[in-house]
């Protein structure tokens, strides 16, 4: 067959040199170096010249390659040629495909777009996408243009070399049916079906399809259940960010007004790792240099010194009500009356809160429930266990309760104002977490046994979290 096929691409060539000469067109040279036996990647595509095809494949399979969107590889020019493809086949649902997103999700509607109506589009992938915000974007796309029938995770390393997780997506068709059943399910020594979803559950469009694959039932009745319960940030006026990205040499400590006394009252409190897990921050370590009104002198001394300052009017950052970790090494939720900036923390920002608001999502963002929800919410190491928290996943996770426990919130809170958050396995034993998840999971109407159960779940999920990390 080999030999076959390589003959006519000889007699294609010359045939077109003899009527055509200098004037053979680029598809004859292409098809004449074009070797299908080979498994070296080709510079163009045409099914209907490569396979004979002019409809679509009944089956894509492939592995596309592990290239993030911030990889000097992955070219603004390449990303803004995808966007443009992207935009021709789906119009206005392009717009599901972030400008952010890893090469992968190219690969994702690309293939999408090749199968036919009863085709299969069958990928192995890094499994990273399922808890970024782009894929979460991306979820909506494939819930329009096809039907998701089954997300494979593994706890085996499939390739040698690039350090990743992967997980095998199946997706059939290309118009999706409401019946549909999305079955998310993990394979180590056994293959283990972890969840089956309807695509009429509003979970699928509401969290981030990696929750499906660590968080156990009781879990995702959870998050049903605040759904119902609760409130979005935003639906209360108030709003979520993440803090000031700001280099080293815009932090200093406040030994530094010695050196240049015109820097007293100029020092704004910054908050940073080396301020630990306070439930209320009262002070900072490190401050960040108010540059608004220093003289072109004073300026110029810092500029000798190598200190970078600050101008509060250069964001539209503002010192947030609420700080949270990005890391979770300690689970916490600080208040901040000094009005501190942060340094890379997930920030609530305040819009005239009332005491009673402010207490309530302090209460309920130090409970076990949402520590529960944070930990299989976030961005996920090799292991499966937190490796980031984003702001946006407490956008899309309600995160208000109207407790109508003030008193009670304010008496707990009195006692933990002063000191750190112990580490989240001790601090889950203190009498004044398990007073927080009292009034929590009072209000959510969860029984003693079913809160046992949860708080059990979150000191598996850290305690396997912990030990993937010392391996």
């Amino acid at each position: 067959m080999r030999q076959r096929f390589t003959n006519a691409q000889k007699d294609i060539l010359n045939k077109s040199l003899s009527n055509f000469g200098k004037a053979t067109g680029e598809l004859t040279l292409k098809l004449s170096l074009w070797d299908p036996f080979s498994n070296t990647a080709s510079p163009w595509f045409d099914p209907e010249w490569m396979f004979g095809l002019d409809h679509k494949f009944n089956i894509v399979i492939g592995n596309p390659p592990y290239l993030e969107s911030r990889h000097p590889s992955f070219s603004t020019e390449s990303k803004e040629a995808l966007q443009d493809a992207a935009e021709a086949r789906w119009q206005d649902d392009s717009q599901y495909i972030a400008k952010g997103a890893d090469l992968l999700v190219y690969f994702y509607e690309r293939g999408i777009s090749l199968i036919a109506n009863d085709g299969f589009l069958v990928f192995i992938v890094q499994n990273s996408w399922l808890d970024t915000d782009y894929g979460k974007k991306f979820q909506q796309f494939l819930l329009k243009h096809t039907n998701v029938k089954s997300i494979v995770d593994s706890d085996l390393k499939h390739f040698d070399g690039p350090n990743i997780n992967t997980v095998i997506t199946i997706f059939s068709g290309k118009t999706p049916r409401g019946d549909n059943e999305v079955v998310f399910s993990r394979f180590g020594t056994t293959h283990t079906e972890l969840h089956r979803l309807s695509y009429s559950n509003p979970l699928l469009q509401e969290i981030k399809w990696g929750v499906m694959l660590v968080a156990s039932e009781e879990v995702l009745g959870l998050f049903d259940l605040i759904r119902k319960r609760g409130k979005l940030i935003e639906s209360i006026g108030l709003s979520v960010g993440q803090g000031l990205n700001l280099s080293k040499s815009a932090m200093v400590d406040a030994s530094i007004t010695t050196q240049f006394p015109f820097l007293n009252g100029k020092l704004l409190p910054f908050m940073n790792t080396a301020d630990g897990a306070p439930f209320e921050l009262t002070e900072t370590r490190n401050f960040l240099v108010n540059g608004t009104n220093l003289s072109p002198d004073e300026l110029s001394q810092l500029e000798a010194a190598e200190i970078e300052p600050f101008d509060p009017r250069s964001t539209t950052k503002v010192p947030p009500l609420l700080i949270l970790p990005r890391g979770v090494s300690r689970h916490f939720a600080a208040l901040n009356p000094i009005g501190a900036y942060t340094g890379s923390a997930v920030e609530i920002y305040d819009s005239n809160a009332t005491e009673e608001m402010k207490m309530n999502l302090w209460c309920f963002l130090n409970s076990s429930v949402a520590w529960l929800l944070r930990e299989v919410s976030g961005r996920k190491n090799l292991g499966g266990g937190l490796l980031k928290a984003e702001a946006t996943d407490l956008k899309s996770i309600p995160v208000y309760f109207d407790f109508g426990a003030l008193e009670k919130i304010k008496e707990v809170y009195e006692r933990v104002r002063t000191r750190q958050a112990k580490p989240t396995l001790e601090e889950i034993e203190t009498d004044e977490h398990k007073t927080i998840d009292n009034i929590v999971f009072e209000y959510l109407g969860i029984s003693d046994d079913k809160k046992k159960e949860l708080v059990a779940e979150l000191k598996q999920v850290i305690s396997r979290r912990s030990d993937k990390a010392k391996t």
